[in-house]
């Protein structure tokens, strides 16, 4: 069953349009990673689907409903960011009791756990802590609240590489526990990749693509030779990233154009090589195609 859906989504700024003609659906219970460079539309994308903005066209809806205007869809959702707003006059533990009131599956037991887990004491306030420690706490209250739509963008920024490694693991464990539909956005693929299962990749407010992350694994290859044979070869011009050393040449493509290729340019001196998922993201998400040699090619 679907959760969330986006329709021809739409949203200007003045001149600049953030995201255009998004069509998406993402089904109960996937633990789906939103990713594009700064300024892709992820947060415009995901404030659009807990109904703090408004489209400029097309529609979005959570279970059927419009979030921003339905109470029932927006009681099915949390949105966790940095800039996560409580009362200024309540502390640590009372902030996650306040949260359980509004969300019927929260864990305060686990919140409580996670507090110390983490170091945080129950009697600091959110508004005393550093960027990471409040980053962390904003994190357990959309963790343990258990939202059938739990929304997190960039929710481990200012944590250290230890607390974001932890953070994901718990993540995912808490998914497995209690599946619901969580979408997570980051621009660093390759920190939370293992626990995904679907990918979402926007490119300039447009979306790139949405796959299993199966398929998304499978989807390029990356062929190492010389650049005399790789130029001639088809697949030069299906070329999804490009570096090159002297001579020669390592490039990325879609796998269903390299494959029957294969025989062929291994008798010309090339290698095959798998490509991480994090590195095809990257050449999606890149602005030029070349490696870093390029620059110096003066």
């Amino acid at each position: 069953m679907v959760i969330l859906q986006a329709e021809n989504l739409t949203k200007q700024y003045g001149k600049k349009q953030a995201l255009c003609q998004v069509n998406l659906n993402i089904e109960e219970n996937k633990l789906v990673g939103v990713v594009g460079r700064n300024g892709s539309g992820k947060t415009t994308l995901l404030s659009l689907a807990a109904g703090f903005l408004r489209p400029t066209e097309g529609r979005v809806l959570v279970s059927g409903e419009n979030p921003a205007a339905s109470p029932r869809a927006a009681a099915l959702k949390i949105f966790v960011d940095d800039k996560l707003r409580f009362a200024p006059n309540l502390n640590l533990h009372q902030c996650l009791e306040q949260t359980a009131v509004f969300y019927p599956n929260f864990q305060l037991k686990l919140a409580e756990n996670m507090l110390r887990y983490f170091s945080l004491e129950p009697t600091a306030y959110p508004g005393r802590l550093s960027k990471g420690m409040k980053s962390t706490f904003f994190a357990i209250a959309g963790l343990c609240a258990r939202a059938p739509l739990t929304i997190m963008d960039e929710p481990t920024t200012g944590m250290d590489s230890t607390i974001r490694r932890d953070f994901y693991k718990l993540l995912l464990k808490d998914y497995l526990q209690f599946p619901r539909t969580v979408l997570i956005s980051s621009h660093l693929l390759g920190e939370f990749e293992d626990i995904l299962e679907e990918i979402v990749v926007l490119d300039q407010g447009r979306l790139l693509l949405h796959q299993d992350m199966d398929s998304f694994r499978q989807y390029a290859v990356g062929v190492r030779g010389p650049r005399a044979v790789l130029e001639s070869s088809p697949l030069w011009k299906h070329k999804l990233w490009l570096e090159t050393t002297g001579e020669g040449a390592f490039l990325i493509c879609p796998a269903q154009q390299a494959n029957p290729l294969r025989q062929d340019l291994a008798h010309q001196g090339c290698a095959f090589e798998q490509v991480t998922a994090d590195q095809l993201y990257s050449c999606l998400a890149a602005k030029n195609k070349g490696g870093l040699e390029d620059v110096y090619q003066i």
